[in-house]
This record gives structure tokens, C-alpha cells and sequence, in this order.
């Protein structure tokens, strides 16, 4: 009675071996490239803060002295361009991330485009040029999470895929804070 308890014991430690090992699954071999995709992630959101603790100074550099025309165009025009306007494309972008053949070449187009806009954004010289580039800004920023999720869930075991995400999740907020941080040190 105690043999076929035995074997049933090492038959399910033979299967979680494998399981766990990188070469019999495919997915071990995915950590680095999990690494640079989850630095990616946090330079792509960096920008979502920089302009904020310069408002007042990028104000008078596009000409409007008053404040409540600072708030209105530099805080709130820019806000919802960056942030609601942009959400079609960003759909579009995660919409994509289900038909292309290749995620990592949509990922890395998405973080090309979000870094030239951020570029765009520090050398705008009208404040038209400045609302565009936040709104392709925005639009890979948010468009990013789809296909980085989309990645994280072909890379990563059920077992693995939480902390994955939570990793993830942290290198976007440490991107928006150390962004802001940066934006106030060097403005």
C-alpha cells in the first residue's frame, strides 16, 4: 500500500521539476528579456510628469503670463490630450497586440514613438507642436501596458505572471516619480 504512494509522490515532484525548470518549459530563458522590457517600461513613463514642476516657467516661454491661462493650457489642455484624448490610439495599440505577429517588434515601436515625442516635447517651439507631442506621448505610454501584459503572459507561467506584473507595475510608477523628480532638479 505504501509503493504506489510513493510513486505517485515522485511522479508529482518529476512533473513540478519539470515544470519549474527552464529548459524543459521555455520560459527561463524569457528573465533578461523581461529585465530590458521592464526598463523600457519605466523610461517610456518618465515623461508623464517632467513638464509639472516647470509649469510656470514653460508658461512664460510660450507667452502666457497669467495664470489661469497657464493652468488652462499647460495643465489641463495638455492633461486631457496626454491622458483621454490619446485613448483611442492606445486601444488601438492594445487591439494590436492580439493581431500582429510579432509583440516585441509592436513594443519596441511603441517605446521608439513615446521616446520621440518625449524628445519632440523638450524642443516644441509653438504650443500646438507641444500639445501633439504629449498626445503621441500619451498614446505610447498608455498604449505600452497592453503589450507589455500581452508579453508578460506569453513569457510567464500562471505561478510567475503576478509577480511579473507587480514589477512591471512598480518600474511605471518609479518611471512617473523619478521623471517629476528629475524635471524639478534639473528646471
Amino acid at each position: 500500500r505504501l509503493l504506489p504512494n510513493i510513486k505517485n509522490y515522485t511522479t508529482d515532484i518529476e512533473k513540478t521539476k519539470s515544470k519549474l525548470s527552464p529548459s524543459s518549459s521555455g520560459v527561463g530563458h524569457y528573465y533578461s528579456q523581461a529585465f530590458l522590457l521592464s526598463v523600457a517600461f519605466f523610461f517610456i513613463w518618465t515623461p508623464q510628469n517632467l513638464l509639472a514642476p516647470n509649469l510656470t516657467q514653460a508658461a512664460l516661454d510660450f507667452g502666457y503670463d497669467d495664470d489661469n491661462d497657464r493652468d488652462l493650457y499647460l495643465g489641463s489642455y495638455l492633461a486631457l490630450a496626454a491622458s483621454v484624448l490619446s485613448l483611442p490610439v492606445s486601444a488601438g495599440i492594445g487591439f494590436a497586440s492580439d493581431v500582429v505577429s510579432s509583440r516585441r517588434i509592436l513594443i519596441s515601436a511603441t517605446t521608439l514613438v513615446g521616446g520621440l515625442a518625449a524628445i519632440w516635447t523638450s524642443m516644441a517651439q509653438s504650443y500646438p507642436q507641444l500639445i501633439v507631442s504629449r498626445f503621441i506621448g500619451g498614446s505610447a505610454m498608455s498604449g505600452s501596458v497592453p503589450v507589455v501584459f500581452s508579453l508578460l503572459s506569453d513569457w510567464f507561467d500562471d505561478e510567475e505572471r503576478n509577480a511579473a506584473s507587480s514589477g512591471f507595475t512598480a518600474m511605471m510608477g518609479a518611471g512617473i516619480i523619478l521623471g517629476q523628480v528629475f524635471a524639478g532638479w534639473t528646471g
